[in-house]
């Protein structure tokens, strides 16, 4: 006969945290702004225990990227940054960007939150020390070695360059299947010329792959290569760029089929004019594709 024990859990010490209904209650926020903070309450109160509080602190203090708080929330960071001035002007949160040095640079490592988890005076601040304290240590070897989350977000690029370009594979493999003709050749990026409507489908690809201080300029070159192949000119630029960042951001919120939607779009325009299909107005027949229906 074996006897089996197993060692009982650590017992959780009941903290008197306010409910984050509780301290909303009466204030002036947007149903967003109150789930954001429902979620950084409870990551507060969460960090007040694994720090071993016996008594429940009124504000708390945590090292937590905007990445992780807009997961939690289901929103993306933009929505974030958009609902996070209201909880600061309620006076529930206070922070923001917090940085380490890396030999003469200095980085963002993250974000720095204190989290208001009581009711009463207290105002949520982040103390000037706490502003100092190297709440990621491992952060220079991590960005200098290319190890931990540096390794991950290289590798999470990767993969989002490759389904990118699977979905642009896709699409022109759909396309030409569905409408029988096989478009020309694709010259590369380099021997980019005529504003041709297969370049600008396949330097799509390359969204995620830019970094995304150059992400503006590449979707601002794509926006004129596509009016250029579309409407002859440059006049509507503007709104073929737009078309193209709110495919990108949906591709970022996880909305991959918007971005192979616009890829067939325009290859099924491209086969269309290869096969002679009379169009008085490619842009306007473009953009009745792309409208939901």
């Amino acid at each position: 006969m074996v006897r089996m024990s197993a060692t009982p859990p650590p017992v959780r010490p009941v903290l008197a945290f306010s409910a984050p209904s509780e301290l909303v209650a009466g204030l002036d926020l947007s149903e967003g702004a109150k789930r954001v903070y429902a979620v950084m309450h409870r990551l507060a109160c969460d960090v007040a225990w694994l720090r071993g509080h016996k008594v429940a602190p009124d504000t708390v203090t945590m090292h937590v990227p905007a990445l992780v708080v807009a997961g939690l929330a289901g929103y993306t960071t933009r929505h974030l940054r958009r609902l996070l001035p209201e909880l600061m002007v309620a006076k529930l949160v206070a922070g923001g960007p917090h940085a380490s040095r890396v030999g003469l640079r200095s980085l963002w490592d993250g974000c720095l939150w204190s989290i208001k988890v009581r009711a009463g005076q207290a105002v949520p601040v982040v103390q000037p020390a706490e502003w100092k304290h190297p709440w990621r240590p491992g952060f220079e070897a991590d960005v200098v070695g290319k190890t931990g989350a540096a390794e991950f977000m290289s590798a999470l690029q990767t993969l989002e360059l490759n389904d990118a370009e699977k979905t642009m594979a896709a699409a022109h493999a759909s396309v030409t299947a569905a409408y029988g003709a096989k478009p020309a050749a694709v010259s590369s990026s380099a021997d980019m010329g005529g504003g041709r409507v297969q370049d600008v489908v396949y330097r799509l690809g390359e969204l995620p792959r830019v970094h995304a201080r150059k992400r503006r300029a590449l979707v601002d070159e794509l926006g004129g290569l596509l009016a250029q192949a579309v409407d002859g000119g440059s006049k509507w630029k503007r709104l073929w760029c737009g078309v193209i960042w709110r495919t990108w951001n949906s591709y970022v919120e996880g909305r991959s089929g918007e971005l192979q939607a616009l890829g067939a779009a325009l290859l099924r325009l491209e086969v269309d004019r290869v096969e002679g299909a009379r169009m008085r107005n490619a842009g306007a027949v473009l953009v009745a594709r792309l409208r939901p229906t």
